[in-house]
C-alpha cells in the first residue's frame, strides 16, 4: 500500500502503480463494466474508431470554415484559438485517441506526462463543450426552435451530435493514465482561460461588436451562461480527478 501511494511524487513514467483506489462494488461496478465494455468496442474496431475519426474530423472542418468562418475575420487574431470551441474540443480528441492508439502518453519522462496532460485537456474540453452547447440550445429554445423545419432538424442535429462529444471524453477518460494534482490545476487554469476569453477579456478589452463566444447565441443572460460555463470548467476537472482515483488503472491497450 505504501508504494501505491507514492505514484503522484514519482519520477518515473509510465506509472507501474497508482494511488489507492477506492474499490466500486453493486449496480456502479455493473455500470463501469457496461460502459467500458461499450466504448471498448469503438477503440478496437478499426472501421468504427475510423468512423468516428472521419466525423470529428469533418465536424471541426465544417466548424472552422462555415460555422466560425467570418467570425474569425470580425476578431482580433490574439482571440482566434478561444473562438472555435467546439472544432478545437473534437480535433484534440482525434489527437488524444491517436497519441493514446500509438502509445505516445505511454513515453517514458515528460513527453508522457505532456500526452497525458493533453488527454486530459481533451477530455475536458469535450465533456464541457458538448454539455453547454446543449444547454444553451436548449436553455435559448425559442431563439434556436422557432425557425423552419430545417433550422430545427439542423438544431437538434447539433444537440445530438454535442451529446456525442461526451461519449468521446469517456473513451479517452478510460484509457487514460491518471496525472498529479498539480496537473489538473494545470489543466482547470487552460479551461479556466478560455472562460476569461469568452465573458472577461471580451467584456473589459473588446468591442461590443466582437464577439468571441459561439456564433448566434443571444447576448441576453450572458451572465448566467457565464456563470454556469464556469461552474462546468471547476466541476467537471473536478470530477476527473475523483473519476481517476476511483476508476481503477486504465484498460489494457492491445488494440
Amino acid at each position: 500500500m505504501a508504494e501505491e501511494r507514492t505514484h503522484e511524487h514519482s519520477t518515473k513514467w509510465p506509472p507501474t502503480s497508482f494511488p489507492e483506489r477506492v474499490r466500486l462494488d453493486g449496480p456502479v461496478a455493473t455500470l463501469v463494466r457496461i460502459v467500458d465494455t461499450a466504448l471498448d468496442v469503438f477503440w478496437r474496431t478499426p472501421v468504427l474508431y475510423g468512423v468516428l475519426v472521419f466525423a470529428a474530423l469533418y465536424s471541426a472542418w465544417w466548424g472552422y470554415t462555415d460555422f466560425y468562418g467570418d467570425q474569425f475575420a470580425r476578431t482580433p487574431i490574439h482571440t482566434w484559438p478561444y473562438v472555435p470551441d467546439s472544432p478545437n474540443a473534437v480535433l484534440s480528441w482525434v489527437v488524444a485517441s491517436v497519441a493514446i492508439k500509438a502509445g505516445w502518453d505511454a513515453s517514458p519522462g515528460w513527453t508522457g506526462r505532456a500526452w497525458t496532460f493533453f488527454i486530459h485537456l481533451a477530455i475536458v474540453w469535450n465533456v464541457k463543450v458538448g454539455l453547454w452547447t446543449d444547454f444553451v440550445l436548449l436553455y435559448h429554445y425559442d431563439h434556436f426552435f422557432a425557425g423552419p423545419t430545417a433550422q430545427i432538424v439542423l438544431e437538434w442535429v447539433l444537440v445530438a451530435s454535442h451529446a456525442g462529444m461526451v461519449v468521446f471524453g469517456s473513451m479517452l477518460f478510460r484509457m487514460a493514465f491518471p496525472l498529479t494534482t498539480a496537473g489538473y490545476l494545470a489543466v482547470l487554469a487552460v479551461v479556466l482561460s478560455g472562460d476569461y476569453m469568452d465573458y472577461l477579456h471580451a467584456h473589459l478589452f473588446l468591442d461590443d461588436a466582437v464577439r468571441i463566444w459561439p456564433n448566434g447565441v443571444p447576448a441576453r443572460d450572458i451572465h448566467i451562461v457565464g456563470l454556469v460555463t464556469v461552474a462546468l470548467s471547476v466541476v467537471l476537472t473536478t470530477l476527473l480527478a475523483l473519476g481517476m482515483r476511483l476508476r481503477g488503472p486504465p484498460q489494457r491497450r492491445t488494440f
